[in-house]
């Protein structure tokens, strides 16, 4: 019969094949014998088509239980499966009635098995490796296949021996029993190229299934379906299968001596096999989980369809989408545990894009609400850092740090900038002395600035190293607070008064007592002469005393006081004697004299007292105030910097003159100009009132309630100021910013090194210009610089060596500014006459547009070198397109009623900044011409605003020498910063600032009056900045 006709009888019914063997003339005398191996695959056939399982099953019982005709059927099945014979009807019953469960080997059979095949080829094996395979074989494991493997490989490496012998060192050699079979797949496994292993890794995960009681089954395969999974041609596949089917491996079926096609079915020779190579293992438990999450998603992609599922969500959906992208699975491959392979991937890829939107959607909500935080408290910080609530501001912006890298750059750049603003106006301390002792009331810093002498209530003075912050001396005398000390000049000598009425007079080197001076009350302030031979003393007697020193004798008595004297201080040349008190009054005295020459009306107790150490003007201090007073009966002049009562004042030396230092009840310190009272810098971090302060060089020691001693850098790293004897009135920074150039009034150009420590120029050229610069630019390459001067010349200058390279033609007119295209191509000029002059390419001669009715003040090109922006007087800024030899109009800005000093670009062009006499920064988008802001904090004009990296920071500054530093995303004020200048008459009227992308960032500005200040912001833009 053909093979079709026979099927169609199979599935008529279970009586279908005894009437195909009726057909044949199966009777009495000729029986039949049907044999179904490895019948626990109908188990797994059952899941996938239950009707068609059943009917063949029945099929098999019913020509087994008739007796009709001579019909004998077997069917092998590993027990581990009787079990399941349940899920069939009758199926138990029947097996009951003839089963045969094949028995275990007995120890003796074992030897037999391992022994014989050797014997039958001329060998033999070793008595003590019989013995070890016969104590390792586990009854309960897959006996004779791993046994046969084992022997296999061993009569494979002794054949080619003499003695032909199996031994325990060829054992050991291929792996013993637990390995024998693994290393012998592995390694031809491994002989493979990598293509043919992907293709042996899907060969073996086909002919493997994994039930779902963890019990692996072969599962016979055709190389037609291995062929279409893989998606490679049969030729490959049987190459890769035929490796795997040689005599001494034989882990697929059939043996190698059949030639496969692709209509043949494969197979593993034993389920053991599966088990004991653990690659194999491996790959059955991975397809085992990968046809589990296949099975799931396209089960759930049904529900989804029929409305009963929702689409995925994390976490399963990233498994489906881990697992797709791990297993590139194919529809063939898929057919093999499902029906519908494009509704479940269809399913995924919806699933996936629902996801992202949500994704997006959640991830946008989150950076606008990281950003919105960012941002409020930086304009927060901003706002205590007005309050000069420094250190709150400090922790605020610290806090942030750790969402900043979900913020956009900007806000970053908003951040670094406060905090470097805060670092500049108020460092940290640098040292610091932890008192564990009773509370100080005064210090005194040596003569050489190695110690500090200390004392308060605890009647001992102590004397602390200041390298190592030790103690390393006690001066024990007084027997009350000692409330004042003082270091002679020649570090010798300390004296010191206390609340014992006594004065003593101390050797440093031994702390020895030289004398003991008795007074009449307590002593409270101390004050050396500068003759060095003198000192005074007052205190609760409301009067002061001239002591010699040598001699100890009171020499004079200057008495007017009503109440206690706080504080006593000698003017510079020792001429003048000043004292306060707590009568409200402070006393100016003649020394030689004791004439009490002016007396000084305060509104409440006066604290304390300082002569300017270059004139003859006197600071005092009471209650929140400190008071200059003046000479001629005017009445004083007072500032206002703390917010709480000031202490002790003291001057001191710095870079840019002679400063004030007042400490307050408010916790900080201030270093302020007392001609302009512009705050230089304010010292914060004691927790408690700060009683006390001294000085050494450039360092501020102070003492406070808090039990600490601090010691304060008066001048800020982050701020470089040169001392010049003419009048700075212009600069450039080179673009790599290590080089500035500043141009004076007298006509004159200097070069200094932007970070040099040395306050020496490169080189200083007299002779450039007859009279004052006006403008200087450097060149892309930092080699030359572009200047003009006031006779209306440009010249081209030679950074390195100051020489002029060239002169261009003189003007007419009066030239404002200059500018040059990013190309250097192009050099622009703003005239007076209203024109503006374009040098072209070799700047040969200029071409000049009427751009304004009146002065142009200000010209820029924009970062592409394509457009120009200028403004003048008028009070418009017009914005212009290049083109050949001329410009064409694009738009005009009506920014200002009042002149417009300043009009520039962005650095990547997409905003415009105007700035001038009133005193606003106007701000308009570049695309639009739409103005975004009006920023108002000027109370001065403003003659210069610049972008800084990013776009959205402005910097300006006006004619009063403030900068405010503007957020435009914000429209808020970042922080303002009065440039710490002695007031001459004259304004600043320009600064450059620069950076580069490594990060080095600088601002330079020269003030009128023969000073250069270098402010240094590196780091605060990331290298990434536009702008």
């Amino acid at each position: 019969l053909e093979k079709g006709h026979i099927l169609s009888n199979l599935r008529r019914g279970k009586k279908g094949l005894l009437s195909i063997c009726g057909n044949k003339g199966i009777n009495k005398n000729n029986a039949l014998l049907i044999v179904v191996d490895q019948f626990e695959e109908i188990f797994r056939f059952r899941k996938e088509n239950i009707d068609e399982a059943e009917s063949f099953v029945n099929l098999l019982i019913e020509s087994a239980q008739q007796e009709t005709l001579p019909i004998y059927i077997i069917i092998t099945m590993r027990s581990d499966f009787l079990g399941h014979c349940s899920k069939f009807q009758d199926l138990p019953q029947t097996i009951n009635d003839s089963q045969y469960l094949v028995p275990r080997l007995y120890r003796e059979q074992l030897q037999q098995v391992i022994e014989a095949p050797a014997q039958l080829c001329g060998g033999n094996v070793s008595t003590e490796l019989v013995n070890v395979l016969l104590n390792e074989i586990d009854p309960d494991l897959d006996l004779l296949p791993i046994l046969q493997h084992a022997l296999m490989c061993m009569w494979k490496l002794a054949n080619a021996t003499d003695k032909k012998e199996l031994n325990l060192n060829i054992y050991e050699s291929i792996g013993t029993l637990d390995n024998a079979l693994s290393k012998h797949a592995d390694r031809v496994y491994n002989s493979l190229t990598d293509e043919q292993q992907r293709i042996a890794e899907i060969v073996f995960k086909a002919l493997c299934h994994s039930s779902d009681y963890q019990q692996d089954v072969r599962r016979p395969v055709s190389i037609a379906e291995i062929s279409k999974i893989a998606k490679k041609n049969k030729k490959e596949i049987i190459q890769v299968v035929d490796v795997f089917r040689e005599s001494d491996i034989n882990i697929i079926t059939p043996s190698s001596k059949i030639i496969l096609d692709e209509d043949d079915f494969i197979d593993i020779s034993h389920e053991s096999l599966i088990r004991q190579w653990q690659t194999l293992d491996k790959w059955v438990k991975e397809e085992a989980k990968s046809a589990k999450i296949y099975q799931l998603l396209e089960k759930t992609a049904k529900r989804n369809r029929n409305k009963e599922a929702a689409l995925y969500r994390n976490p399963d959906l990233k498994i489906a989408l881990d697992w797709k992208s791990k297993y590139n699975p194919t529809k063939e491959w898929a057919d093999r545990y499902g029906k519908d392979f494009k509704l479940a991937m269809d399913f995924l890829d919806e699933s996936k894009v629902k996801n992202d939107e949500e994704e997006k959607k959640a991830k946008k909500d989150i950076q606008e609400r990281t950003t919105e935080l960012f941002k409020s408290k930086i304009i927060h910080a901003a706002l205590l850092s007005k309050l000069e609530k420094f250190a709150t501001a400090k922790e605020l912006l610290r806090s942030i740090e750790e969402i900043e890298n979900n913020v956009p750059i900007y806000l970053r750049h908003a951040r670094n900038l406060l905090t470097w603003y805060i670092e500049l106006i108020t460092p940290s301390s640098d040292w610091i002395f932890n008192n564990e002792g009773p509370a100080f009331r005064d210090i005194a810093v040596s003569p050489d600035g190695q110690t500090i002498a200390a004392c308060g209530e605890s009647n001992t003075i102590k004397m602390i190293d200041i390298k190592s912050g030790k103690i390393i001396q006690e001066f024990k005398g007084h027997n009350d607070n000692v409330n004042k000390i003082i270091f002679h000049p020649n570090g010798s000598l300390l004296i010191s008064g206390s609340d014992d009425t006594y004065i003593i007079i101390w050797s440093v080197s031994d702390a020895e007592q030289i004398q003991k001076i008795e007074t009449q009350e307590q002593v409270l302030a101390l004050a050396l002469h500068p003759d060095r031979k003198r000192f005074a003393s007052a205190g609760t007697d409301n009067s002061i005393t001239m002591w010699e020193i040598d001699s100890q004798k009171l020499l004079r008595k200057y008495d007017g006081h009503k109440e206690e004297v706080t504080d006593i201080a000698f003017n510079y040349d020792g001429t003048l004697l000043c004292s306060t008190s707590n009568d409200g009054t402070a006393i100016l005295w003649d020394v030689e004299t004791e004439d009490f020459l002016q007396e000084f009306v305060h509104n409440d107790n006066v604290n304390s007292t300082a002569f300017h150490p270059q004139d003859n003007s006197i600071f005092t201090s009471s209650e929140s105030y400190i008071f200059l007073l003046n000479l001629e009966g005017f009445p004083p002049k007072f500032f206002q910097h703390h917010r709480a009562m000031v202490l002790p004042l003291l001057f001191i030396n710095t870079s840019i003159g002679v400063q004030l230092v007042s400490a307050s009840s408010d916790r900080s310190l201030k270093i302020f100009d007392t001609k302009t009272s512009i705050v230089k810098q304010i010292l914060q971090g004691h927790q408690s009132d700060i009683i006390q302060i001294d000085s050494y060089e450039k360092h501020i020691y102070s003492i406070a309630n808090d039990y600490t001693i601090r010691r304060w850098e008066a001048e800020s790293s982050y701020m470089q100021t040169i001392e010049v004897k003419d009048s700075p009135v212009c600069c450039s920074i080179s673009p790599n910013c290590q080089k500035i150039a500043f141009g004076f009034s007298c006509g004159m150009i200097q070069m200094f090194y932007a970070d040099s420590k040395s306050i020496a120029p490169i080189w200083k050229n007299r002779n450039i210009y007859e009279k004052e610069v006006k403008k200087i630019i450097f060149l892309s390459n930092s080699n030359q610089i572009i200047t003009i001067g006031d006779d209306n010349s440009i010249k081209l200058i030679n950074s390195e060596t100051g020489q002029v390279n060239r002169t261009f033609q003189k003007f007419k007119t009066i030239v404002n500014d200059l500018s040059i295209s990013p190309n250097e191509n192009h050099i622009a000029i703003a005239s007076n006459d209203g024109r503006i002059g374009l040098y072209m390419s070799k700047y040969d001669s200029p071409v000049y547009i009427t751009a304004h009715n009146n002065s142009v003040e200000s010209i820029n090109f924009d970062c592409t070198g394509n457009y120009l922006i200028s403004s003048g007087e008028s009070g418009n800024a017009k914005v212009w397109k290049m083109n050949s030899q001329n410009l064409i109009l694009i738009k005009e800005l009506n920014a200002s009623n009042e002149a417009l000093l300043w009009s520039d670009f962005s650095l990547n062009s997409e905003h415009i900044v105007c700035a001038g006499r009133d005193k606003l920064v106007h701000v308009y988008n570049s695309h639009t011409y739409e103005e975004i802001a009006k920023l108002e904090g000027h109370e001065y004009q403003i003659f210069k605003a610049v972008f800084m990296p990013g776009g959205i920071q402005i910097l300006s500054m006006d004619t009063d020498g403030k900068i405010i530093v503007w957020d435009i995303e914000t429209l808020s004020e970042l922080f303002s910063y009065k440039i710490p200048i002695t007031y001459s008459g004259k304004f600043p009227i320009d600064f450059d600032f620069k950076y580069t992308s490594s990060g080095t960032c600088k601002l330079a500005i020269p003030l009128p009056g023969g000073r250069l200040i270098v402010y240094k912001m590196d780091g605060i833009f990331a290298r990434e900045s536009g702008g």
